[in-house]
């Protein structure tokens, strides 16, 4: 039976995920006190198991991505991801957009259902 994706599905409940180990990293793209995001992202300090990854962004956007303790690699390999897929956004038909859209689902612990849909989503907009 193929399961329906959907768009959104940690909206709201990232820092919990994340605290219980379900999710490795969350991202941002609006300024952290943006109503859909934890205020917990915004107060954590040195030693928390919640990092944030401070990165220098060229990107005309707010870039606020966190990762779990031990997953920094993860983090990094997501934000290069990212970069790449937003520079090549006008191209979001492509396939190497596509692929790249996959990977960063998967890096941020979405189904593939779920990153499908959104793919979907994102080439009926264009």
């Amino acid at each position: 039976m193929e399961t329906q994706g959907k768009i959104g599905p940690h909206e709201g409940i990232e820092f919990d995920l994340m605290l219980a180990g379900k999710k490795d990293i969350a991202y941002f793209c609006c300024d952290l006190d943006h109503p859909g995001v934890d205020p917990r992202f915004s107060s954590l300090k040195d030693g928390d198991d919640i990092i944030k990854l401070d990165k220098e962004s060229e990107i005309k956007m707010p870039v606020h991505i966190f990762y779990r303790r031990g997953k920094r690699e993860k983090a990094l390999c997501f934000y290069h991801m990212l970069h790449a897929s937003l520079y090549n956004a006008p191209a979001s038909k492509s396939n190497c957009w596509q692929e790249m859209e996959i990977i960063i689902g998967l890096l941020l612990g979405y189904s593939r259902a779920d990153v499908d849909a959104f793919i979907k989503h994102w080439q009926q907009l264009k």
